[in-house]
């Protein structure tokens, strides 16, 4: 008897929820006259899960950068708190929980100049599973007396399990020597993940944490500083081997970013990460797909699993060029991707829109600016799958007030394959009612016939009906066929 774990996916859901709070202006920084840019990152830090529903407690780390009424850009880093609950009843207490979690948009208000109100749309795209295991057993066939039997080899992967484990990094990042930070203007933190290796029961696994931090300076400069810290962390998997599959999910669980003394010349960075492994092995089993008696009736019951790998992509890449005019643009600091948007797709096209956020300075004047490009797209697809549209690079050069753009989108097909099997439940045994003497049967090829089905139909065996009509090739039977049957 062979058992295989599946992970099962019963959920699969985006809640989509505003949180809108307002913001007084601390006492330290100058009135506001304009907004110029809001941009934060979700982070969850605490999840409760129990039967029918799970509760995300969340905050958004946040950043308006504003113009002052001397002049100055000036920026107000706030955390918003946030609860979000999916309900389902689906939903068990050991549930398999991953998620996404995304801001869509925020948006900033003046309401006086000492007070701002942030709407905040928050994003959460809830997968849950559960384990489920399956027992395959040929043995309910063995004492079937003459059986003839179809079988199958197969190739399945077995869920071995899964598990977190948390880490952090804590870095200080130096700025210049003569800059001396009066604000954080912008953070853009991006997690790749690294390899995986497998020892003791252990899953090792490295990532990289790309971290970008812009900010002002007493003397109204803007300066950038870039920086890449490994994440690295042993997640505890019980009979794991070195070569089995692993998928891995890094979420930010908390924050930090502190500008330090001046004579530093460094921000404090502390990230805390969890980082989710799922491991699979690969099992090779022979499974009966059919089977019959030729001396006996037998009633076979069947049960159908759905075994779904929902994790394997497809990419179709997708360039793009671009030309767009900057008026008095004298540098960029950095250009930030929002988000592509799916706007039309059918058989043959994908339309789409890329946004993005133009942070720059401009000639014969000090601060920051900020654009909004939104830039089309259409491409020819191949298929009408379900897929999504990831901003992969952009490269960008200005050559006077013109900013050359070259982007590169990956089209991404999430790859479902399933595998439907039919499990044998259950037999009954009993004498056969077809008593008729030796006789030959003149049987005519049908469609969609094939010569397991005519065997199992007259209760004779392949190999007997391949050799009295001489089939070199027993699967190229035609409808209208004529087959001589032994019985």
């Amino acid at each position: 008897m062979e058992k295989i774990n599946i992970n099962k996916r019963v959920v699969n859901k985006t809640n989509t929820f505003q949180v809108t709070n307002d913001i007084i202006v601390p006492d330290i920084k100058p009135d506001i006259i304009n907004i110029i840019a809001t941009n934060g990152i979700p982070y969850i830090y605490k999840q409760d899960c129990e039967n029918g529903r799970i509760k995300m407690d969340g905050s958004v780390d946040c950043y308006i950068v504003y113009l002052s009424v001397d002049g100055d850009t000036r920026s107000i880093q706030t955390t918003f708190s946030f609860s979000n609950i999916l309900e389902d009843n689906n939903i068990k207490e050991n549930s398999n929980i991953r998620y996404k979690i995304n801001v869509s948009s925020l948006e900033s208000k003046i309401l006086n100049e000492r007070k701002i109100s942030v709407v905040t749309t928050i994003s959460i795209e809830y997968t849950v599973s559960e384990m489920q295991t399956i027992e395959i057993s040929n043995e309910l066939l063995s004492d079937v007396p003459m059986l003839q039997k179809r079988e199958e080899n197969m190739k399945i992967r077995s869920l071995v399990g899964f598990n977190t484990a948390k880490t952090s990094i804590k870095e200080n990042m130096d700025i210049d020597n003569l800059d001396e930070i009066a604000d954080i203007l912008k953070v853009n933190i991006d997690v790749v993940r690294g390899e995986q290796k497998v020892s003791y029961n252990k899953v090792l696994t490295k990532g990289e944490c790309n971290i970008n931090i812009m900010y002002m300076t007493e003397d109204n400069r803007i300066g950038n500083i870039k920086n890449t810290f490994p994440i690295m962390s042993f997640i505890d998997l019980e009979n794991i081997k070195e070569e089995d599959t692993c998928l891995v999910d890094y979420n930010i669980k908390n924050m930090l970013f502190k500008i330090n003394n001046r004579e530093d010349h460094s921000v404090t960075v502390q990230i805390d990460f969890e980082i989710y492994c799922e491991a699979y092995e690969e099992k090779e089993l022979m499974i009966i797909r059919d089977a019959y008696s030729l001396s006996n009736d037998i009633d076979i019951s069947y049960k159908n699993i759905d075994i779904e790998d929902y994790n394997e992509n497809i990419d179709e890449e997708i360039n793009i060029s671009e030309k767009i005019k900057i008026e008095d643009i004298k540098r960029v600091l950095t250009l930030e991707h929002r988000k592509t948007a799916i706007l039309k797709k059918d058989s043959f096209n994908i339309e789409g829109e890329i946004n993005l956020n133009l942070y720059y300075e401009v000639t014969n004047k000090t601060g920051l600016n900020v654009k909004e490009l939104k830039i089309p797209f259409i491409s020819k697809i191949k298929d009408n799958d379900e897929c999504d549209i990831i901003c992969n690079n952009i490269d960008q050069n200005l050559s006077g007030e013109e900013l050359i753009l070259n982007i590169r989108l990956l089209m991404r097909k999430s790859k479902n394959s399933h595998n439907n099997i039919e499990l044998i439940d259950n037999i009954k045994v009993s004498d056969s009612t077809n008593n008729n003497d030796y006789s030959v049967v003149v049987y005519i090829v049908k469609k969609n016939d094939t010569i397991w089905k005519i065997a199992k139909c007259f209760k004779v065996t392949m190999e007997s009906l391949i050799k009295v009509n001489n089939l070199q090739n027993p699967d190229l039977i035609c409808p209208g066929d004529k087959l001589y049957i032994l019985r």
